[in-house]
């Protein structure tokens, strides 16, 4: 059985993205000439639209910007960010106002008091209209007050710690400076695959990403490894976020994670893989690691999720980029283009974000299903699930109009729509996880969440209220980045954080588990009224992956926020 978790770049990954500080080399004074613009137009109302910048003279540090032809005014044309690629490339995001002038516009390019300008480069056209804009959802609102008291290690009482576990349910490993557990799995016998970054305590070598072991019994096994740790040190040149873990069927871990370039700051996605007792496998890609870009070299490719087919196939999604690995770690030229694929938007959306991967069965053939968000051609956050045939095509079978896609929204005034996890229940039905937030008394207020799709793409009524379920924590913000589990009752389980909204006090918060029945209702005998809210300090602690062990016990990874630690729960199911 393959088992998987994740992590991503999300709310807290500024707590443990490690930069590595790097000196730029010197850039050459030359004059600045700007040539070409790719696309050379875009449509009002577009957003986080990518501009390829041609010409010569550009350094580490330029700055692209856009003018109404023959003027100083950008006139609708906000740049978001410009990265370098190399002196005669630079990738320019840009948002174009729906009140943007239908014109021609030049761009100018800056550096070190240097500037050159290309006129009539780009041109505005008119904005499509909206015609496909997100189903909205009425889902079920419930919040339930903070608990006086995290829960106590009580012997066979559901969502109290577990006894046997740690101390009293929890453990604190200090042994990286600065550690997060991103991510965890079983193996077999119980024992605990945790993927981490931090810095090692000596310091003597550069943060980055560490697999640890863990006994049933929540002790570091020294027999994995060297004492229980597995450093990528051979990644060190590179900052490396962690992303996504899982367990081959013989054993193996399969570790995804982003690996930062250091010319111009683009990242690609980087798998590697260990043996069962934690060495480095040979035998994948070179030297154990395999990195590649989804698509154009000039664009920054990241992992999110990763899942292991039965044949050992391995699929990475991130960003809005997919791509498949053969068991050696070469990409597979039965997917997509060469192994990889982009997706793209629909008509006026902004680039999608894909954060969860997850397979399914249909008729007999394998689907591949992403869930993710992007920015909807209305303006506004929405949740987007698509779905892949076995050879990365997308499945017009899928979705209320025949496109492979669903596009939902929990409110219509929601600032945020994003969908984290998805799961695939015992009857087929797909169960998409995250979280969603709306203004309520000028307050922002956040809550986890879950949606309920048919196995053909149709939202199930028959889910919560319209298909839909938020659940919070009274008075306080919740906050799920991270793929939910369904347990052997077919009950789902939520795992994330919760914390003090802004401006109601100081920051604090603690790891957070909702366990939900099939109707979509929070079960009552769980925790305290179907949650479970455990502090590890005083200070904001966030509860990131999740995972069952072989007898249903729910494990929760994350960090302490005081000291700074790597923090474990275990529950009673």
């Amino acid at each position: 059985m393959m088992r998987r978790v994740t992590g991503r770049l999300g709310i807290a990954s500024a707590l443990t993205l490690v930069v590595l500080a790097v000196s730029a080399a010197p850039v050459t004074a030359q004059k600045i000439t700007v040539k070409s613009a790719t696309p050379n137009n875009g449509a009002q109302g577009t957003v986080d639209l990518d501009v390829v910048i041609g010409g010569n003279g550009f350094g580490q540090g330029s700055k692209a910007e856009f003018f109404l032809s023959g003027t100083q005014n950008p006139d609708g044309i906000h740049v978001k960010n410009t990265r370098f690629v190399s002196s005669s490339q630079l990738v320019a995001t840009i948002d174009i106002a729906d009140a943007a002038s239908l014109a021609l516009f030049d761009i100018k390019v800056s550096i070190n008091g240097r500037s050159g300008k290309g006129t009539d480069l780009f041109q505005v056209v008119q904005k499509q209209a909206c015609t496909d804009p997100p189903q909205l959802l009425a889902p079920d609102v419930i919040d339930v007050p903070l608990p006086v008291a995290g829960p106590t290690c009580q012997p066979g009482v559901s969502g109290s710690l577990d006894c046997t576990f740690g101390n009293a349910g929890r453990v604190m490993t200090t042994t990286l400076l600065n550690g997060t557990a991103w991510g965890v799995a079983h193996q077999p016998d119980g024992k605990l695959i945790v993927m981490a970054t931090g810095t090692p305590p000596t310091g003597s070598s550069p943060s980055g990403v560490f697999v640890l072991r863990y006994t049933a019994a929540g002790v570091v096994d020294t027999t994995f490894a060297t004492n229980g740790i597995r450093y990528l040190d051979y990644i060190s040149d590179r900052t490396v976020h962690a992303s996504a873990l899982a367990l081959q069927a013989d054993g193996k871990i399969v570790i995804g994670t982003t690996a930062f370039v250091r010319a111009g700051g683009l990242s690609v996605a980087a798998i590697t893989r260990l043996t069962p007792t934690g060495n480095v496998d040979s035998t994948f890609g070179t030297r154990g690691l395999v990195m590649f870009s989804y698509g154009a070299s000039n664009k920054s490719s990241t992992v999110s999720d990763l899942s292991i087919q039965s044949d050992g196939r391995i699929l990475v999604n991130g960003g809005n980029g997919v791509a498949r690995l053969l068991p050696s770690g070469a990409l597979d030229p039965s997917f997509g283009t060469n192994g990889r694929l982009v997706l793209a938007a629909g008509s006026r959306e902004g680039e999608l974000t894909l954060n969860a991967l997850e397979l399914q069965s249909v008729d007999g053939a394998q689907r591949l299903l992403l869930a993710g968000g992007n920015t909807a051609c209305d303006g506004t956050g929405q949740m987007v699930i698509v779905r892949l045939l076995g050879n990365g095509a997308l499945d017009t079978s899928f979705g209320p109009r025949g496109d492979g896609r669903v596009q939902l929204r929990f409110f219509a005034s929601s600032l945020a729509n994003n969908a984290e996890g998805a799961r695939i229940d015992s009857l087929g039905r797909i169960v998409v996880t995250g979280w969603g937030s709306r203004t309520e008394g000028g307050i922002v207020v956040a809550r986890v969440g879950a949606v309920r799709l048919l196995p053909d793409g149709q939202v199930d009524v028959s889910y919560g209220n319209d298909g839909a379920v938020l659940v919070g924590v009274s008075g306080r913000n919740s906050v799920s980045e991270t793929r939910p589990a369904l347990d052997a009752s077919g009950r789902l389980i939520l795992a994330g954080w919760q914390q003090t909204r802004s401006g109601t006090g100081p920051s604090d918060g603690g790891f957070l588990v909702a366990r939900l029945l099939d109707s979509g209702q929070l079960d009552p005998t769980f925790g305290s009224g179907g949650i479970a809210v455990t502090d590890f300090s005083p200070m904001l602690d966030f509860g990131i992956g999740l995972a069952l062990d072989p007898i249903g016990r729910i494990v929760q990874v994350g960090k302490v926020g005081s000291p700074s630690a790597m923090g474990l729960l275990r529950y009673v199911p």
